[in-house]
């Protein structure tokens, strides 16, 4: 059952107010009727499940049923760094990356990128994020992953980022494949910390450039394959996202 985002301010007593864009996706696009229920979520992480009782022009009245506990710390955690790619396809890597746990996504600047990041574009990182709410609410996520603004890639590999495991998706002839590395990693990661960090780069459609496979190398970075098959950029990502989730337990 999908989930909705509010804010704990909204919450008066024991009723939950509704107003705005969420009351016409529960209003007219599911059309709630009073007594049904959904699943609110706020900023807290508190779940709460709801029943509607006051059905108004420009508010909704939900009346809290039950408070649900938060659940587990995630036992995988994944920064996907991408490489920009053209068109609407950061669209369909930011949803689906969203529905398969993503927690952090930076839009890597890189040498290949055929799309030329210009200030004017900030529209689409508002799109962006509003992708990823819409898909963390669909799939009945507790939280919404980050979107950050656009970066240079060797900006990014710069800084410092946490992580258990750094991974660089590369179509080269690595010897290293994805499966085998997470196997090699899975003793480690059952005995040390329950939360496990892994900083995933995926190219944009023309690859990585001279010296970018290198660069990830010097920082610590592991460059490996998904196989035989090249994958699509907007593939790519959530294939490997799902190999993770898998592997770590998230999803088996």
């Amino acid at each position: 059952m999908p989930v909705f985002f509010i804010q704990s301010r909204q919450i008066q007593d024991n009723n939950v107010i509704l107003s705005g864009e969420i009351i016409k996706h529960l209003r007219d696009s599911l059309r709630l009727q009073v007594g049904e229920e959904v699943f609110l979520v706020d900023e807290h992480q508190r779940k709460y499940r709801t029943g509607l009782i006051t059905r108004e022009p420009h508010r909704l009245m939900m009346e809290i049923l039950e408070v649900l506990s938060p659940p587990s710390p995630p036992r995988l955690k994944i920064h996907l760094g991408q490489g920009l790619p053209k068109g609407d396809k950061m669209d369909s890597i930011v949803r689906k990356c969203t529905e398969l746990g993503v927690d952090r996504i930076t839009p890597l600047i890189m040498e290949r990128c055929v799309v030329q990041w210009k200030s004017e574009r900030r529209t689409r990182i508002e799109r962006w994020r509003k992708i990823a709410f819409e898909a963390a609410q669909q799939s009945g996520r507790w939280n919404v992953p980050e979107i950050d603004e656009p970066e240079s890639y060797p900006d990014f590999l710069d800084r410092p980022i946490r992580r258990d495991l750094g991974l660089i998706l590369w179509e080269g002839d690595t010897g290293q494949r994805l499966k085998p590395l997470l196997e090699e990693n899975r003793q480690g990661r059952e005995e040390g910390s329950p939360t496990f960090h892994c900083l995933l780069i995926v190219g944009p459609e023309g690859g990585f450039g001279p010296g970018e496979v290198s660069l990830a190398e010097r920082k610590g970075l592991t460059p490996v394959t998904l196989g035989e098959r090249t994958l699509r950029t907007e593939t790519a990502g959530p294939t490997a996202l799902a190999i993770l989730q898998y592997a770590v337990g998230d999803m088996g």
